[in-house]
């Protein structure tokens, strides 16, 4: 059978602000819905060093037959996101290239980035473990507080490049803005004197047409 268990760790000496853990599982919860379309819950806290475990929401109901299928579905939705998130943390570590600001952005950017944040600010590594028993598959992952900088500031170049590559797509949709020229007063006195603008539906003569629309 399958682990249904998801393992986030941070070896801190020092507790962890409450709020940066609230901010990450909120950012976790919405990456995962985005990768598998299912919700994570948070099934236990460990301090001292933090660890936090995390299950498939799937696995919380359900009985009998339907247990297999149900943690059986789990785990591939956990192993997704693990992989996603290992990938994107292991591409981050090299600075982004031109076409990356052209690509949607990952869809665990935001869990990256914050357990990259708090690892910085914090001082302490991080990492990630799942494990699949019945394929004998494991992710796992860590990183210390200097690799965490490097990989947080590709992010934000990545994110800056991405931004500047939409301001100028469309800026090329709308082309240049169109200019228009004012043309100023005569300046032949005689011209303005002897010059009447005539009232169309008196005279609507082809010349009298004419003269109202040069004026």
């Amino acid at each position: 059978m399958a682990d249904d268990t998801l393992q986030i760790s941070f070896q801190n000496e020092k507790p962890l602000p409450v709020g940066e853990l609230g901010k990450l599982l909120e950012d976790l919860g919405g990456d995962y819905h985005r990768v598998t379309g299912s919700h994570l819950v948070l099934s236990n806290v460990i301090t001292g060093s933090t660890l936090l475990i995390l299950q498939d929401v799937i696995t919380t109901v359900g009985s009998g037959a339907e247990t297999v299928s149900a943690v059986l579905a789990a785990a591939e939705n956990l192993h997704s996101f693990s992989k996603r998130l290992k990938d994107y943390l292991k591409s981050s570590k090299t600075p982004p290239i031109l076409s990356d600001a052209y690509k949607h952005p990952s869809p665990v950017m935001k869990t990256g980035e914050r357990l990259a944040k708090i690892s910085i600010e914090q001082k302490t590594p991080f990492g990630l473990k799942y494990h699949r028993d019945d394929k004998g598959e494991s992710i796992e992952f860590n990183y210390n507080p200097s690799e965490a900088a490097e990989i947080r500031e590709n992010i934000k170049l990545e994110r800056m490049m991405r931004k500047e590559a939409l301001t100028t797509s469309r800026l090329r949709i709308a082309g240049p803005a169109p200019q228009y020229r004012l043309e100023g007063p005569s300046t032949n006195a005689q011209d303005a004197q002897s010059f009447r603008v005539p009232a169309l539906g008196v005279d609507q003569s082809e010349a009298a047409v004419l003269i109202w629309v040069n004026v």
